[in-house]
C-alpha cells in the first residue's frame, strides 16, 4: 500500500473523530443538540462526501500506483541504458583530454563518441515513431549487432503492429529483422 492511501486513510479517520466529538458536545443543553444537530447534520454530509471523495482517490492511488510501477519500469530502463553512454562518453572524452595519448587513439575515442551520440539520437527517433505508431512505450536497447526492443503492451502483439515495430527500427538503425528482438512488458 503506498503512502498517499495510508495518509488518505488516516484522513478519514480523523473526519469520523472529528463527528463524534461534535456529536458529543451536543448533548450540552437542549438549544445547544439543537444547533449542533444542525451542524452535526452538515458536518456529517460533508464528512460522508469528504469520505466518499477520499475512497475515490484511494482506489485511483491504487490504479496509478499500477501504471506507476510500469512507467517506472520504463523509466529506469531508460536511465540505465542512458547511464551506459554517458559512461562510455565519459572515458571517450577522458582519452581526448589525456595529453599522453597518442593521435592514433584519439582519432577512434573521437569516432566512438560520435558513434554514440549518432546511437542515442537513432534511439530516441526510433522511440518517437513508435509513440506516433500509437504504441505507449517502449525503450530500446542496442548490444552489437542485437537489438531489443521492449514494447510496453497488456496483451500478445498482433502480427501487424510486430511488422511495423521491425520496419521503424530497421529502417533507423540499417538492421536486419532477424537481428531485432521484440518483447513487452506491462
Amino acid at each position: 500500500m503506498s503512502a498517499k492511501v495510508a495518509d488518505n486513510k488516516d484522513e478519514i479517520a480523523e473526519n469520523n473523530e472529528e463527528n463524534d466529538e461534535v456529536i458529543e458536545s451536543s448533548t450540552n443543553g437542549e438549544n445547544t443538540l439543537t444547533e449542533n444537530s444542525i451542524q452535526t447534520n452538515a458536518e456529517a454530509s460533508n464528512s460522508q462526501e469528504q469520505n466518499s471523495n477520499l475512497e475515490e482517490q484511494i482506489q485511483s492511488t491504487s490504479n496509478t500506483d499500477e501504471k506507476t510501477s510500469s512507467d517506472d519500469y520504463f523509466s529506469s530502463v531508460r536511465i540505465e541504458r542512458d547511464k551506459s553512454y554517458s559512461q562510455m562518453l565519459e572515458s571517450y572524452t577522458n582519452i581526448l583530454k589525456d595529453t599522453n595519448v597518442p593521435n592514433d587513439q584519439k582519432s577512434i575515442a573521437t569516432n566512438e563518441i560520435k558513434k554514440i551520440n549518432d546511437r542515442k539520437n537513432q534511439i530516441s527517433t526510433i522511440e518517437s515513431l513508435l509513440e506516433a505508431k500509437d504504441i505507449e512505450d517502449s525503450v530500446i536497447l542496442i548490444n552489437d549487432n542485437s537489438i531489443d526492443a521492449i514494447i510496453k503492451s497488456d496483451i500478445e502483439l498482433s502480427s501487424k503492429t510486430v511488422a511495423q515495430i521491425e520496419n521503424v527500427i530497421s529502417r533507423e538503425l540499417n538492421a536486419d529483422i532477424e537481428d531485432i528482438h521484440i518483447s513487452t512488458h506491462k
